[in-house]
């Protein structure tokens, strides 16, 4: 995604997950089922636009993401990632109530996430293989 005019159709990067990471689907599943659910862009600003089938919102666990999208991929210097929503993007419980998810850092060595969100930037971190793909 960090090539500028990228277009990854949901399905190509569940093919991808296949063949680099086979046990993903199964350790995984609602996030993958999710993930072909999502047509991925990127314009040459480095905004990630996602377009979602049927122009539905996609649920995968806590996160509601609206068609539409968009959102600013960084690579940090020491190799962990931050992902900046834009708009689109918020977290809480179907039909209940609703935050809006204001970026994500990724942690490389723990595998952490930093999630912030809410209007006062309330912060929450997980582990993606403890917490997320449990």
């Amino acid at each position: 995604m960090n090539s500028s005019g990228v277009s990854i159709p949901g399905p190509d990067a569940q093919a991808v997950l296949d063949k680099y990471n086979p046990k993903f689907k199964t350790l995984a599943h609602d996030i993958y089922e999710g993930i072909g659910n999502i047509h991925f862009l990127k314009n040459n600003n480095g905004i990630v636009t996602l377009k979602t089938k049927n122009e539905n919102d996609v649920y995968i666990d806590k996160m509601r993401i609206s068609n539409n999208t968009k959102a600013k991929i960084t690579c940090l210097q020491n190799g962990d990632a931050r992902l900046d929503i834009l708009s689109g993007i918020t977290l809480g419980k179907r039909w209940v109530v609703w935050y809006d998810l204001n970026y994500v850092v990724m942690y490389k060595k723990s595998g952490d996430m930093l999630f912030d969100f809410a209007s006062d930037h309330t912060q929450r971190t997980m582990n993606l293989r403890d917490d997320i793909l449990y």
